[in-house]
């Protein structure tokens, strides 16, 4: 009876193994990263697409445009065989892909990740709509549209008008303090705001003795950080806008 038992019991536990490795694929390994849609801005340079590397990426490869309209080309590489300790984002490295839409069109973008010996590691597949529409309508501080040399209003209204179909997320307010320090704090939108008064200071080597190091803005800066969500990816984006005065400091 004992014996029937432990066979029973080695049989349950073959079957549990025999489970757990097809749930669990054989070497599976890491793989790189890349969003599978991309919006850009038709005719304007600068757009990239990014890569993100995992442990045995190498760069990039078979880059191919699905347009004679999209131009691409790889213009950043950063690989290693030793995981980068200090940078917790990029612990493998990256690779950007530089991106130039002649013409307003979805485009399809296709590449893949090899290793050091060339062996493809991931096949990637990025559909990406290159528009003309702009995600904010309208920027206004104190009722102007213009942000050139020095703002006349010390205190206005900041309002932003988001195009059809972008949603507005968050807007981020950063100025300076008497030492040149950020301030940073977050306003809603159509707020009242007070632009800061003093500018951006850098200091190095700061308490070393009989010497003087530092850097300083010229004018006190208010940049205004608005965040959306694109309307054709659902991916969140950025756009700054800046407000000068003649600082105090």
């Amino acid at each position: 009876m004992k014996k029937q038992q432990k066979r029973m019991l080695c049989f349950f536990l073959a079957v549990g193994l025999l489970v757990t490795s097809l749930l669990i694929p054989n070497g599976q390994a890491a793989a790189s990263a890349a969003p599978d849609k991309e919006h850009i801005w038709v005719k304007q340079t600068g757009e990239e697409l990014e890569v993100r590397f995992d442990e045995g990426d190498f760069k990039i490869a078979n880059l191919k445009s699905g347009s004679k309209n999209l131009i691409l080309r790889t213009t950043y590489v950063n690989s290693s065989d030793r995981k980068q300790e200090y940078d917790a984002e990029y612990p493998w490295g990256y690779a950007r892909i530089g991106m130039y839409a002649k013409k307003k069109g979805t485009y399809t973008v296709t590449f893949d990740v090899v290793d050091r010996q060339g062996a493809v590691r991931k096949s990637h597949s990025v559909k990406v709509y290159a528009t003309a529409d702009m995600a904010v309508k309208k920027v206004s501080y104190a009722g102007k549209t213009e942000f050139f040399g020095i703002a006349p209003k010390a205190k206005g209204k900041f309002k932003v008008s988001m195009a059809k179909g972008y949603k507005l997320q968050s807007i981020t307010m950063t100025s300076y303090d008497r030492t040149g320090k950020e301030i940073v704090k977050k306003i809603k939108n159509g707020q009242n705001v007070a632009l800061g008064k003093y500018r951006s200071k850098t200091v190095y080597n700061e308490g070393a003795q009989n010497r003087e190091d530092w850097r300083a803005d010229l004018l006190a800066r208010t940049q205004f950080k608005v965040a959306y969500k694109d309307k054709y990816t659902g991916a969140s984006k950025t756009v700054y806008y800046s407000l000068y005065r003649v600082p105090l400091n």
